[in-house]
Order: structure tokens, then sequence, then C-alpha cells
């Protein structure tokens, strides 16, 4: 703890952070009042604790919370009535995952306990700004109309790593691809399948990266596919996924994240009279991706094999722990060969072939950023040099966190 003056409040404070530090949950509600009332921002929205048992609710929350520490950056207090208000910086583990953010917290105390507790958030982990709202109506659509086939691209905003999830309308039915990573924005989207008015015949779950299927339970479960080799790296990183979600978005994840439920093996399937072309790509963005071409209207829904003027994840590696870039530069290379014109990004707008050279040339300077930063801080600051106007700066913090950071504190 640092900054904390030694005044009644301040031992407060540090008997109150030191009760978190042991998890020592009854000694914290003793800090408060019966009928306290505590009103938390932490979820992005107003969530009102009254009285003992809803603020050990609340409370349960730090038992995942490990090596908290406190910077106060502004401290206030009052005497008759007694108040205390204060923005602290802090810093922690949750979930494994060291974490950083702004808090702004204040007391009302009545004879000497916590009666009204304001808990609000300045700065999120995710570098959002405390009242930022979540605006379902940033959600865009794009179409693309070819043949006979209609390819309606949904895409979340930056709050929720802005993934395109995929609606392939053929003449009787529709075929979906991922689905976005928080609800608001997956309940807009099934509203928007609905609207069209045709039955869904399969929904195509193309990797584990959570930002492209964490709502597929919103969604008819039961018609979800992925290949075998996504659903067993899910085996090992599912809980992990659920836990650093959890700390970023809360409440707007869905409350029953559930797991696709049937494979799909490679190989061309016939919906409705069109032919998908259903292939895997190993180590390269993620370990295990599903890409899908139509072959007859020479389109690739690439998803994250290609991105388009967007931070690119670049931090995944080989089980024997070797970068997967090169990997993933020899997939691409090897769609630059086939007849596909319309190419279809996990991130950013669609466009043509010229995408694939404009992914390569990225991950060619990324190999080059790697090695020649020694910090996750070097790694960031050189590609926003490179790249000052792309799109999606989660993307760069979550690649150089699990390349400097993660196993290693």
């Amino acid at each position: 703890m640092k900054n904390v003056p030694d005044t009644k409040l301040g031992r407060m404070y540090r008997e109150h952070i030191n009760l978190i530090l042991k998890k020592d949950i009854e000694g914290l509600l003793d800090q408060y009042t019966n009928d306290a009332v505590l009103i938390s921002s932490f979820l992005k929205k107003p969530i009102v604790y009254r009285g003992r048992e809803e603020l050990r609710e609340h409370m349960n929350g730090i038992l995942g919370i490990d090596d908290l520490e406190t910077n106060i950056v502004f401290w206030g207090e009052t005497e008759n009535p007694d108040t205390l208000m204060i923005t602290e910086q802090i810093t922690m583990k949750a979930g494994g995952s060291k974490t950083k953010m702004r808090f702004a917290d204040s007391w009302v105390l009545r004879d000497g306990k916590i009666a009204i507790h304001f808990a609000g958030m300045v700065q999120y982990p995710d570098g959002s700004l405390g009242g930022n709202i979540l605006d379902i109506h940033k959600c865009t659509v794009s179409k693309i109309k070819k043949g006979n086939i209609k390819i309606h691209i949904f895409t979340s905003p930056e709050e929720g790593e802005m993934p395109n999830s995929l609606i392939v309308e053929t003449p009787n039915k529709l075929v979906l691809v991922d689905a976005p990573l928080l609800k608001p924005y997956a309940d807009k989207l099934k509203k928007y399948i609905e609207s069209l008015n045709k039955p869904v015949e399969k929904h195509f779950i193309t990797h584990a990266h959570p930002d492209h299927w964490f709502t597929a339970c919103v969604f008819d479960i039961e018609k979800t596919y992925a290949i075998k080799e996504m659903l067993d790296e899910l085996e090992v990183l599912f809980d992990l996924q659920i836990q650093y979600h959890t700390q970023l978005h809360g409440h707007l994840l869905p409350k029953n994240i559930q797991k696709p439920k049937n494979i799909i093996e490679e190989g061309d399937i016939e919906i409705d009279g069109i032919t998908f072309s259903i292939n895997k790509a190993i180590d390269m963005e993620d370990n295990a991706m599903m890409i899908i071409g139509i072959p007859h209207v020479n389109i690739l829904l690439a998803q994250d094999l290609i991105y388009n003027q967007t931070y690119m994840y670049v931090a995944t590696k080989t089980q024997d722990g070797q970068l997967c870039i090169d990997n993933w530069i020899k997939y691409i290379e090897d769609y630059k060969k086939k007849d596909y014109t319309i190419i279809i990004p996990g991130h950013g707008e669609f466009s043509d072939a010229s995408l694939f050279d404009s992914t390569i040339a990225y991950l060619k300077d990324a190999k080059k950023i790697i090695a020649s930063s020694k910090t996750s801080e070097e790694f960031v600051k050189q590609f926003k040099d490179k790249y000052p106007d792309y799109r999606i700066p989660l993307m760069l913090e979550m690649s150089a966190f699990m390349l400097y950071q993660y196993g290693k504190e």
C-alpha cells in the first residue's frame, strides 16, 4: 500500500486491504453496518448490494484475487460526518493473470462502520474508461451478394474485440460462422438472424479464441460444429478462458457458456445445394482453426487466418514452445495459390486477395518486433509506431502479456 495517510480512516483502509489479502470475508463484512448499501460499477453497470448477505455475494469476488497492490493517487476524508473519497491504482492477479486498473472508492460511515460504499471503476482492465456504456448500436452489418448466396457480416464493436460473425444465406437456409464474445451483441445478432425468416442449418465455430464462440449458447447449441482439434484445445483452456474474460467483461458474458456440440471433418459438404469446403489449419493464429471456402463463388471465410487493418494476436505457440508465425505465413501462401477473390477476415472489413499479402507483411514485422523487444512495453510501442491507425489495441496487449509476462511472474 502506497500513500495511505496515518489517520483514522487511513488505518481503517489499511485494515480493509489486509482483510482482502487474507481473503477474510467475515472480517470485511464486520467493517460494514448490518444495513449497509454498496453500489458497484465493476461490471460496467450499476449493481446495488444491500445488507450483510448481499454484501457477502459481492465480497466473494476477492477469493480469486492474489498479490493485490494499491497506490493512492487521491485521498480526501472528513469528520462529522466521517466520509472517505479516494482514487487508487490497483495491480493484482486473478485467474493466474496480472491485471491493472483504477478504482474510485467512497465511504460514508456511521458509528465507525461503513454504511454506504460507492465502489467505482475509473479504468477497467481492458483499458476502457469507467462510464463507457456498451452500445449495441455500434454493431454493423455489411453484405456480399454473389451468385445464389448472400453473406451478412455482423461486426461487434471494439469493446467486444471486433470479431466478424457471419451468416451465409442460401436460397432456403442459413449457415452461421462463429459468434460474438459478449451477450448483448449476440442478442442483437440473434434478432437479425430471426429477421431473415430462414432456418439455421449449421453453426460452424472456427477456433477456440473466445471472441469467436463464447456466445454460441445464445443460439441453438445443438447445431454447433467444430473440428476435433479445437475441442481438444478447449479441454485444456476452457476454465482459464472463463476466468480471464470474466475479469474483463463480467455480466456481459453469457451465464451458461457451452462448448460446441458436434465434430466436423475436413472435406466438402453440401447445404441447400451449396458446397462448403471445410479445411483445417494447425498451429497458426490459433493452434487449431477451421477455414471455410465457398468455391463456386470464390469466397473464403478466412476468419482469423486473415486480419484487415487491426492489430493481430501473434502469441500462439506450438506444444514445444515455438511461435507459430512461420507456419501461419505458409498457410496464407497456400491460400494465395487458390482462386479466392473475396476474403472475409476474422477482424476488419472484407476485401480482395490483397489481404493475403498485407497479413503476411504484418506477420513478418511481428517476427522482427518480437525479436527486438525485451519487454511487453517495447513490443506494444514498436507496433503502435509501425501501425498507428490500426484498431483493437487490446489485441496488442493480449499478445504482449502472453509473450512477455504469462508464466514468468
